[in-house]
């Protein structure tokens, strides 16, 4: 089994309301690594992998987005970051 270790995630949202950021923020940990589970089909090794830092960049949203696809684009962005720098 693999283990996945953040040690910090800085994640800054600017756009939408503060409630959607901190609803979007709740449970963000869970849906990363449910996005890395559904990349991992690709058969690495199990084992540490340290990406070290990873910069996701920018994620352009529109103002009215729910909380909920706010979180799944992150996560996916995430994890896409993760998925480049450890394969």
């Amino acid at each position: 089994m693999q283990r996945i270790d953040i040690e910090r995630l800085h994640v800054r949202i600017k756009g939408v309301s503060p409630h959607v950021a901190r609803s979007a923020i709740a449970g963000l940990g869970s849906e990363i690594l449910k996005r890395v589970a559904e990349q991992d089909a690709s058969g690495r090794a199990e084992g540490r992998i340290d990406a070290g830092v990873v910069d996701p960049g920018i994620l352009r949203v529109s103002r009215d987005t729910s909380s909920a696809v706010l979180r799944r684009a992150i996560a996916d962005q995430v994890a896409q970051s993760m998925a480049k720098k450890s394969g």
